[in-house]
């Protein structure tokens, strides 16, 4: 009787401890694996395990291009992955921001021609 309980005792501590280890190994894979837009606002986007869960309803030069970019995890690192319509739309915002250097208010009115007709591809 005794080595009864001493055996399932024994596999009772071993399951408990494997089911341990594999909520363990679960959390650690799922960060390694978060690969999203770290900040909210701006043509500067940076890419990482961070990803807020909302920003504030502030809007920035540039904010309309940030649809077209997108994070992904590409030789076992998050990194931006630059679309066409991306780099397009940053250029014609950089464009604004130069050519309206005086004026803010011209440099939103100018950035509001940018990013409408790409594709997200």
């Amino acid at each position: 009787m005794k080595k009864k309980f001493i055996s399932a005792s024994i596999v009772i501590i071993i399951f408990l401890v494997s089911i341990t280890i594999l909520f363990y190994l679960k959390n650690i894979y799922s960060k390694a694996l978060r690969c999203g837009v770290e900040n909210c606002h701006g043509l500067d986007i940076k890419c990482g395990p961070k990803i807020p869960d909302a920003c504030t309803m502030e809007y920035q030069i540039g904010d309309r291009c940030r649809e077209y970019a997108r994070c992904v995890i590409k030789n076992g690192k998050c990194q931006l992955e630059e679309t066409n319509a991306f780099k397009e739309c940053k250029i014609c915002v950089q464009n604004c921001i130069e050519t309206h250097k005086e004026d803010s208010t011209q440099q939103f009115e100018c950035e509001s021609s940018c990013g409408g007709s790409f594709s997200k591809n």
